[in-house]
């Protein structure tokens, strides 16, 4: 015997099969906007919520600091000044087991600023060279793992170090070579505070404003996050990490200018491809 369907039962059933046959994607913005249904629900930003709220859980290991130990010396006017040493930390990723980590290479690089006089004058010149002394990767329980630098690309602003043991096996994140975002896509980017605040996860959510590709693909994005924060796309996918971009035909003094007097390491910080990333890292030995 077959029972009439009510109309409150009728509305039971269509919402026990719209959730149950929901997909789970990670951020995926067609599921998010019901594929032309109409404005976001409560229900899909929750969703969302929870998504992002995933994607810091499963990655927020993989985010560990890489302290520098540098002998910086400068000259000003032809005149040497002693050397000096300073302590740099900067925000690192892992991105294979063995602990390998890529971060920002700007701190490590020359400055040069000339105040007046012809180009060639060397008495109105200031000349800053660093050398690197020391280097730790310290992952998040606050583990200090001595290191090295295994590779440098200056025009990239990548650095590559990994940790002198060899029975690593760290947490790490796969960068993904085929995800390539578009102009006003979202992203999310992934970072941590300072120690003042307990090393806490930090998220922001952001649109690719912009997408250079001269001299090279670079993605710039409406709120920059710091340097050596990675960044994912909307279905949870590595696209690369934020790095220092630099204009096309820029002089040295020009970079280093800005490098001097600006808080973003003399350049725009904007994310790197993945691909850039994995085409440099295939020049690392095997540890």
């Amino acid at each position: 015997m077959l029972c009439a369907r009510t109309p409150a039962f009728s509305i039971i059933l269509v919402l026990t099969q719209a959730f149950s046959a929901r997909p789970v994607l990670p951020l995926d913005r067609n599921d998010l906007a019901g594929k032309g249904a109409g404005a976001p629900t409560a229900l899909d930003a929750a969703h969302r919520k929870t998504a992002i709220l995933e994607l810091v859980d499963r990655h927020k290991e993989s985010l560990v600091v890489v302290q520098l130990v540098l002998t910086s010396t400068m000259a000003f006017g032809g005149q040497q000044m002693p050397p000096e040493e300073r302590r740099v930390k900067l925000d690192g990723v892992v991105l294979n087991a063995s602990g390998l980590t890529v971060f920002s290479r700007s701190p490590l690089s020359s400055t040069k600023m000339r105040f007046g006089g012809a180009s060639s004058d060397r008495s109105s010149e200031i000349r800053r060279d660093s050398q690197t002394k020391e280097v730790k990767i310290i992952t998040n329980d606050g583990t200090e793992l001595p290191a090295q630098i295994v590779l440098e690309d200056g025009d990239l602003d990548l650095a590559f170090a990994r940790p002198k043991r060899k029975d690593l096996k760290l947490p790490a994140i796969e960068l993904d070579s085929a995800a390539k975002p578009g102009l006003l896509d979202e992203v999310v980017s992934l970072s941590r505070l300072d120690t003042s605040c307990g090393r806490a996860p930090m998220v922001r959510v952001s649109t690719i404003a912009a997408v250079c590709t001269k001299p090279r693909t670079w993605y710039l994005l409406d709120r920059a996050a710091p340097t050596g924060s990675p960044v994912f796309d909307d279905r949870g996918r590595c696209i690369g990490v934020t790095l220092t971009f630099t204009g096309h035909g820029e002089s040295e003094e020009q970079v280093s200018r800005r490098r001097i007097w600006s808080d973003d390491q003399g350049g725009r910080r904007a994310v790197l491809p993945a691909e850039a990333i994995v085409r440099t890292m295939k020049q690392v030995s095997a540890p």
